[in-house]
Formats: structure tokens, C-alpha cells, sequence
């Protein structure tokens, strides 16, 4: 995977995205933890925001979607989202602003899947919803998954953590998609 793999917009299905959206959701409701006491309707809304970042991520880097049947008692059949050519594990997170932003047990559980070895990188990506029959998916952030937990910090302003990705480029732990940089990372 080289980072220019990465670079620029693609088209995302909005039937491909609800049709991935039922299959999470489904999977999802079948435990109270993982549904976190949501009703199936906000289930789905979530799932649908996932989906739609999962299917522009995993064909921008023709990678294969973690479609594994939820097995509960084993997080790696959930703990991460695509599988790249390279066998590469990844996580797709949304990131709506200049900084990506966790709830505290979001990014518990990031943190406690890259050290059991179910997630090498985290991708960042925000979308368009388009009027038409497709959604409009960009990457933002490519992160190394072992400087995750070393730049994520408590934001100042409220109890969320943010990943302090400024910090985590000075060290290659982190690369900025906007930028023009073009090196293989995996």
C-alpha cells in the first residue's frame, strides 16, 4: 500500500453502503454491549456512517471488507474493519473535523485491539452525502496503529481524547493525506 493509494475522493454506492449498513447492524444487535443499549434504528444510523467510510477506504486501497460472521467471544472477527492486498489489518475511523476526536471507550477499544494485534493501521476519512445515488468518501489521516496510543490525548475541552496527529508526522507515526508525500508504508 503506498500512500498515493490513498490520495484524493472516491464514489461510495449508497446501495452498496446500506446493503453493508444491514449486515453490521444485524451482527451488532445480536449482543447488548456492542449495541451499546442503542435501539436498531440508531444501530443502523451508525453502521451506515461506518459503511460508507469502510467501502471508500477498502476500494481505495483494494482492500477486502472484515465480513466475518460477529462472533461476540472473539473481537478479531470485529476488531477491525478491512484486510489490504498486503494482509494488512485496519480500522476506519470518521473524522469530521481537522482532528480526530474519541469518546473515552472508543478509544479504549482502539487501544486494547492494537495491542492484542487486531488492528495495524487507523484510516481517517470523512464523506459527502450527494444528491444522487453515491456518496463522496476522502481520506484524511493514515495512522501507524503503534503511535495510536502515544499521541492520543485528553482534549482540553471537554472528555473526549484526540489524536495528536501534528505530533505523530514529526515521527512517522502519522501521515496527512492532503499532503503530496508518495512513499510505500505497507
Amino acid at each position: 500500500m503506498k500512500l498515493s493509494d490513498l490520495k484524493g475522493a472516491i464514489a461510495v454506492s449508497k446501495y452498496e453502503a446500506h446493503k453493508q449498513a444491514d449486515f453490521l447492524t444485524a451482527g451488532i444487535m445480536k449482543d447488548k454491549k456492542l449495541s451499546r443499549g442503542e435501539n436498531i434504528h440508531q444501530v443502523y444510523n451508525r453502521c451506515l456512517k461506518g459503511a460508507i467510510c469502510e467501502l471508500g477506504i477498502a476500494d481505495k486501497i483494494g482492500g477486502t471488507l472484515n465480513n466475518q460472521v460477529f462472533n461476540h467471544k472473539d473481537r478479531g472477527t470485529y476488531a477491525y474493519d478491512i484486510v489490504s492486498s498486503g494482509g494488512y489489518k485496519i480500522e476506519v475511523k470518521r473524522q469530521r473535523t481537522n482532528w480526530l476526536t474519541l469518546r473515552s471507550d472508543v478509544k479504549n477499544r482502539l487501544t486494547k485491539n492494537i495491542a492484542e494485534g487486531h488492528i495495524d493501521y487507523i484510516i481517517t476519512c470523512d464523506y459527502e452525502d450527494n444528491p444522487s445515488s453515491y456518496y463522496t468518501v476522502t481520506p484524511k489521516l493514515l495512522i501507524m496503529s503503534d503511535s495510536f496510543a502515544k499521541f492520543t490525548t485528553r482534549s482540553k475541552f471537554n472528555d473526549n481524547y484526540v489524536f495528536q496527529h501534528y505530533n505523530a508526522a514529526k515521527v512517522a507515526g502519522c501521515f496527512d493525506l492532503s499532503t503530496p508525500a508518495v512513499e510505500a508504508v505497507a
